[in-house]
């Protein structure tokens, strides 16, 4: 017998969304709704069904088999709805591509390489979007992210892009005239600049690998993010902990320099993640094309090392003459 009432996309959304991720939370998080909005969706489609999807087991999450094989037609009639109304949008020649990446990422090393794209692309009108607070998936209405992690997102393809490695930096005016700063252990007599939003604790983790866990700074300043404290030690306030990439082209262009030779490979890495279903329009291949090159350039400079390797400490003469 046919359905005589098509459920709403809202409800089949909020569906897919819970079956991929098996979570309300994240698929709350996902689609800008609270939890108990999406559960409310999700019961509404059961209940017009007349069927159950999802069933709880030891605080877990798990389809049924027909909530199993229904999403699988869901997810395909979504792709569909996605390549028709893409397809209708790139004709009209007004598509814009619209970047997720996270703040720092775009401030400190996307925006300074945007250009060169621009100048291979200009027709292409370009959004960027920088979540106040970096969320771990890609948002409904991005073609394109630069997600931090450790990969494997569920319903989109994952591409790797560049790893991390996070060490301390300071500016060369700073390290001419402050206190020494040849060994870690001389940041006792330092002002070091530490960040509310940072990932982890990259602070106690780097002064661990170095020896110098117990080790208590002069002065400590805690900014909100990591374009802050780059900022905090280009202006000379004090050591601040950067990563690369993001960190790469002020090294390059001598506003910071490292004085340690001790470094901490990141807790995760940078992936290019898209939908599945639109990765072969123009506008996210010309970007794929591009940022890949850019990637392998910055993973050039970058040392790829196992974490917590030591090394000899640089000395920091080297960066004043």
């Amino acid at each position: 017998m046919r359905a005589s009432r098509l459920p709403s996309l809202v409800a089949l959304k909020a569906f897919e969304s819970v079956g991929r991720h098996l979570s309300f939370q994240r698929a709350a998080d996902e689609l800008c709704l609270t939890p108990s909005a999406v559960s409310h969706q999700v019961r509404t489609l059961e209940n017009q069904l007349g069927t159950r999807f999802f069933v709880r087991r030891h605080h877990e999450l798990e389809l049924t088999q027909t909530g199993t094989s229904y999403m699988a037609r869901v997810q395909a009639i979504i792709a569909d709805l996605i390549d028709a109304t893409s397809d209708v949008v790139a004709s009209t020649g007004k598509s814009p591509l619209t970047i997720q990446l996270c703040p720092s990422l775009a401030a400190l090393w996307l925006m300074p390489r945007l250009r060169s794209f621009r100048e291979e692309n200009p027709e292409l009108e370009i959004n960027i979007v920088t979540p106040y607070e970096d969320p771990h998936f890609l948002l409904p209405e991005v073609d394109v992210g630069i997600l931090y992690g450790a990969g494997g997102w569920t319903g989109v393809r994952t591409e790797f892009l560049m790893g991390e490695e996070i060490f301390p930096v300071c500016s060369p005016q700073y390290l001419k005239n402050s206190a020494p700063l040849k060994d870690p252990s001389d940041l006792i007599n330092h002002t070091i600049v530490r960040c509310s939003l940072a990932s982890s604790p990259e602070w106690p983790k780097w002064l661990e690998i170095t020896g110098c866990q117990s080790l208590v700074p002069r002065q400590s300043i805690l900014v909100h993010n990591r374009v802050q404290s780059l900022q905090a030690a280009i202006a000379g306030i004090g050591v601040s902990m950067a990563r690369r990439p993001s960190v790469n082209d002020a090294l390059d262009n001598g506003t910071v320099v490292a004085p340690f030779g001790f470094q901490l490979e990141g807790m995760g890495a940078y992936f290019l993640v898209y939908p599945e279903q639109v990765g072969r329009l123009p506008r996210i291949s010309v970007f794929r094309t591009w940022v890949m090159a850019q990637s392998a350039l910055s993973e050039g400079v970058s040392n790829t090392t196992p974490p917590g390797t030591a090394y000899p400490s640089t000395n920091p003469g080297e960066f004043l003459q």
